[in-house]
């Protein structure tokens, strides 16, 4: 048993390794980043727990969050050209 949560472990922190560098780095990183974290313990505990499972459900929140960041910023950017 031991062994195998030092697997997931490892997993978990090397898929946010892995989706750290492709973040767009600015204001709310260290959020977006904890935010993705909670993404993988979460795929973690409802034991989708494969290497590619967890990079996947941080991808999706990624995309999320990345998507609500850009239709933010798009907003802003329209209400100072109008």
């Amino acid at each position: 048993m031991r062994s195998y949560r030092l697997e997931l472990t490892k997993q978990m922190t090397d898929v946010l390794d892995e989706i750290i560098p492709t973040l767009a780095i600015g204001e709310g990183t260290s959020a977006l980043v904890a935010r993705i974290g909670k993404s993988i313990l979460k795929a973690a505990a409802e034991e989708r727990a494969s290497y590619q499972t967890l990079l996947a459900a941080a991808s999706d929140e990624r995309a999320r969050l990345e998507g609500v960041s850009g239709d933010a910023e798009m907003m802003a950017s329209n209400a100072l050209i109008t």
